[in-house]
């Protein structure tokens, strides 16, 4: 997914309010996030019903595993009806290559990030964070940072070996999500300005890394 961030508007004072974003979503699957708090309740039902999507699944971090919704042909629509916020990242599918629009008002972000111990998809809803892959492995600390490409439909990653990290040094963008690996549970609050300079070395999975041994091009649906 990519799109236009859209820049903030100053309003009457005290107020800040962000101007609608409009986010490229590819044919397949994409791994989103809303990049401003809604001013209603996002729910993974809604999105299907509003903006087209086939699937929308949430990573379940107590379990490890993927939490899905489906439409099927006929429109009936099956799974939980969970709702989205901005800190979490959701993978979900689309038949087409389409533009989707996206309301809201910018996001607290000094509430944090909770994180568990294992595998996390979270997002950073700030249209200004400069934050890159290599930034969030030394910040959080994480052990890996994994985005998914809509572009190639494959996973990207940086990991820590030792105390450097090696692979795709990416930017983190709003509007997108991102697993991250954790050792420990703990509460991060993410702060703009911390990308982290060095050089990056291309490793792509053609396979999900936290799917099944089966799960070869992207979600399957529990």
């Amino acid at each position: 997914a990519s799109g236009n961030a859209g820049p903030f508007s100053n309003v009457a004072a005290p107020t800040t309010v962000a101007l609608p974003v409009q986010m490229q979503l590819s044919a397949g699957y994409n791994l989103i996030a809303l990049p401003d708090t809604p001013k209603s309740p996002v729910t993974a039902h809604s999105l299907i019903r509003e903006m087209g999507f086939q699937v929308v699944s949430r990573w379940d971090v107590a379990t490890q595993t993927w939490d899905s919704t489906t439409r099927l042909p006929d429109g009936t629509i099956l799974g939980n009806d969970f709702t989205v916020t901005p800190f979490m990242g959701i993978y979900v599918q689309i038949a087409t290559n389409v533009t989707r629009t996206f309301n809201g008002a910018p996001t607290d972000l000094s509430v944090g990030i909770s994180l568990k111990r294992g595998k996390n998809l979270i997002s950073i809803p700030d249209r200004l964070t400069t934050y890159t892959s290599y930034a969030l492995l030394k910040g959080i600390p994480s052990q890996a940072v994994t985005r998914w490409r809509a572009d190639t439909q494959k996973w990207e990653s940086a990991t820590m070996v030792g105390k450097k990290p090696t692979g795709t040094d990416f930017p983190i963008r709003s509007g997108e999500g991102y697993f991250v690996q954790v050792s420990q549970a703990s509460v991060w609050t993410p702060q703009p300005g911390l990308a982290a300079p060095g050089q990056s070395i291309a490793v792509i999975n053609s396979q999900p890394p936290f799917a099944g041994e089966s799960e070869t091009e992207g979600l399957t649906l529990q």
